[in-house]
């Protein structure tokens, strides 16, 4: 099954997917609408501070994609190189120390929200009755969490997920922990439970419940109510699929493509392939190189009006890359 995802900026064009074939296009879909708030920028200039905090956040959380790249497939992922290793990823928030475990298939879309320039989010529902949640959409990760009914750590602020009142819920009975290099947390106990997102339900699909945030996911500082990853298995913390692996082999989409429109306004993602109405021309397609990140190659950078031309590093004898993220407006990549 070949798994392609498509963003689309005000600004650029990128797409990724798992062959360089292109993929025929169907019509019709529903989506969910994006928002995104805060910037940056100010009257004074970049906001410096909040940038190194964002890079900062990002780049621990590819680190720890790594370790789960590296706990589900026993080996390295290519991109993770000793010299990019946060030297943080051993160290704990202190907030969190105190922290006790106790239908037919079709297309669709979502209304996202920007969130600092750094977050695009929008909602989900889970369970029977629905509970509906705010959460970031984010194609550099692969799991699900969101508050718990129990939370007492920092979820204040937050709507939570109570298994007792829906009928669809089952207890998984293992914990989890997510941690990040930059010290941030998130701890409680694994669920599934039915995850309708742009009107399509993902059945009996695994995610997290958290027992304690740390103060990076409180919600002075992080708006949305949780998170759902859009990446590969191979980024599993849980050991499951991706909510949007569930919808294709639950043959509840088109096609197993997903797309993003990310814009100062009218942002969405949208599933089960691409939203025509919202570009024209067509899409180059680039091969992902690694089924863990959406993560492609690169044939060079312009600095300043100058391209500059990438080749293979001498020590991997291969060219340059970088991951599509949408929980991040930065591109790290390793040194070239």
């Amino acid at each position: 099954m070949k798994f392609s995802l498509v963003l689309v900026s005000s600004f650029a064009l990128l797409s990724s997917t798992t062959s360089a074939t292109p993929v025929d296009q169907k019509s019709g879909g529903r989506s969910i609408s994006l928002s995104k708030r805060g910037s940056f920028t100010g009257p004074d200039g970049t906001d410096t501070n909040a940038l190194r905090d964002h890079l900062s956040h990002a780049t621990a959380k590819i680190q720890n994609g790594f370790r789960a790249y590296s706990r589900n497939t026993g080996r390295r992922h290519r991109l993770d190189h000793p010299a990019s290793q946060n030297s943080k990823t051993n160290e704990i928030d202190s907030s969190f120390e105190d922290t006790e475990t106790h239908e037919k298939r079709t297309t669709g879309h979502s209304t996202l929200e920007n969130d600092g320039n750094a977050l695009w989010h929008g909602e989900i529902s889970v369970g029977t009755p629905p509970q509906i949640f705010s959460v970031d959409f984010d194609t550099g990760s692969s799991d699900i969490f969101l508050p718990h009914k129990l939370c007492h750590i920092n979820c204040e602020g937050h709507k939570s997920y109570d298994n007792s009142e829906s009928s669809t819920s089952k207890d998984a009975t293992k914990p989890f922990t997510l941690r990040y290099g930059d010290g941030s947390q998130v701890r409680g106990l694994q669920y599934s439970d039915d995850v309708q997102i742009a009107g399509i339900t993902a059945y009996n699909q695994s995610f997290g419940a958290a027992l304690a945030y740390s103060s990076g996911f409180s919600s002075d500082r992080f708006e949305p109510d949780g998170l759902v990853g859009l990446a590969f298995p191979a980024l599993s913390d849980y050991h499951t699929n991706p909510i949007f692996h569930t919808l294709v082999e639950q043959n509840q989409t088109d096609e197993a493509v997903f797309s993003f429109k990310l814009s100062h306004e009218d942002s969405e993602l949208y599933l089960g392939g691409v939203n025509k109405a919202l570009f024209k021309g067509d899409f180059s397609w680039m091969p992902v190189t690694e089924e863990a990140y959406w993560q492609i190659e690169m044939d060079g950078v312009t600095l300043n009006g100058t391209l500059i031309k990438l080749n293979a590093t001498s020590n991997t004898n291969r060219t340059p890359s970088f991951t599509a993220s949408t929980n991040t407006t930065s591109t790290p990549t390793p040194p070239f």
